[in-house]
C-alpha cells in the first residue's frame, strides 16, 4: 500500500467515525415553537436527549430543557422576551425534584419552592422585597411545621425549629432505632443540627452526627441502642448572617432530649417530634 492510498483510507475512517458519533442535532418545528437539540424522528414519535432549545417565531430563545430518553431530566429553564430568566426548574425522570425558582422581568427572584418525587416538601420561599419574605417548611405530607414571615428587619416565627419521629428496627440481626428527622432552612438564619450521645454518670457526651440543610431536607439515621445511664441528645446551633451572631443551642431543655420510641405492635411508626404521621 502506498503513502497515498494510506492517507485516503485513514482519512474516510476518521469521517465515517466521526459522522457515526455526531448527535442526531435537528431543528424543527414543534407547536408555537421552533426547537433544535439531539432529535429523533421515528415514525409518529419524537424522541428528546440532552439539551433541547426552544424558539419563538421571532427567532428568540425561550427555553432550554434536559432530556433523557425523552423525559426531561435535569434542569428546565425558561426566559422572558427580554432575556432575562424567567424560571428554573429540575426534574429527574419526568418528575419535579429539587428547587423551582422563579423571578421577575427584571431579574429579581420571586420564589423558591422545594420539590421532591413530584411533592411540594421542604422549605417554601416566597419574596415580596429586598427585606421581606414568607418561608414554611412542610413535611412529606404537606403538613406546615413551622412558618416565618420577616419584614422591617423582624422575624415573627411560628412552629417547631426540631421535628424528627423514631422507630425500632431490626439490622442485621440487631435492634435499632431508626431516627428521621427534618432539616429546615429559613433565610434569616442557618440552622445546624447536633445528636449527641451522653453519658450520665460521667456527663461527658460525644457528637453522632452534625446536619443541615446542605444535607437535604431530611435525613434518616439508624442508631445503636443506648446503654444503661446513657441518653441521645439534640442540640440546635444558628446563625443570624446578617448580624454575624452565632447562638449555640436554641432548644429548650425540654426539647433536647430524643424521645426513644414506645413499644407498640410491629411496622406501627411512633411519632416522637411533635410531626403528624
Amino acid at each position: 500500500m502506498n503513502k497515498k492510498t494510506f492517507i485516503t483510507i485513514v482519512f474516510f475512517s476518521l469521517y465515517y467515525l466521526s459522522c457515526k458519533n455526531e448527535p442526531h442535532t435537528k431543528r424543527i418545528g414543534y407547536g408555537e415553537y421552533s426547537i433544535e437539540g439531539d432529535i429523533k424522528i421515528a415514525g409518529k414519535d419524537t424522541i428528546f436527549n440532552g439539551p433541547i432549545s426552544y424558539y419563538d417565531k421571532a427567532g428568540s430563545l425561550m427555553a432550554i430543557v434536559n432530556f433523557k430518553d425523552n423525559k426531561i431530566n435535569g434542569k428546565a429553564v425558561d426566559y422572558y422576551r427580554n432575556g432575562k430568566l424567567k424560571q428554573e426548574e429540575e426534574y429527574e425522570n419526568g418528575v419535579k425534584n429539587g428547587i423551582t425558582r422563579v423571578y421577575d422581568s427584571t431579574g429579581k427572584i420571586i420564589s423558591e419552592i422545594n420539590y421532591f418525587s413530584g411533592l411540594m416538601a421542604g422549605s417554601q420561599t416566597t419574596f415580596h422585597s429586598d427585606s421581606a419574605y414568607v418561608y414554611k417548611f412542610v413535611n412529606l405530607e404537606d403538613w406546615p411545621l413551622y412558618s416565618c414571615t420577616y419584614e422591617n428587619n423582624q422575624a415573627v416565627e411560628r412552629g417547631n425549629l426540631l421535628n424528627y419521629f423514631t422507630h425500632y428496627i431490626e439490622s442485621n440481626g440487631e435492634k435499632k432505632i431508626q431516627l428521621f428527622i427534618y432539616l429546615l432552612n429559613p433565610p434569616h438564619k442557618e440552622i445546624t443540627y447536633k445528636l449527641y450521645y451522653k453519658d450520665l454518670k460521667s456527663n461527658d457526651s460525644i457528637v453522632v452526627q452534625s446536619l443541615s440543610y446542605h444535607d437535604g431536607f431530611f435525613q434518616i439515621l439508624q442508631l445503636d441502642i443506648p446503654k444503661a445511664d446513657h441518653k441521645y441528645f439534640f442540640g440546635v446551633e444558628a446563625f443570624y448572617p446578617k448580624e454575624n451572631v452565632k447562638v449555640k443551642d436554641i432548644l429548650k431543655d425540654y426539647q433536647k432530649e430524643l424521645k426513644l420510641p414506645i413499644i407498640q405492635p410491629e411496622d406501627t411508626v411512633i411519632d416522637s417530634g411533635g410531626v403528624p404521621r
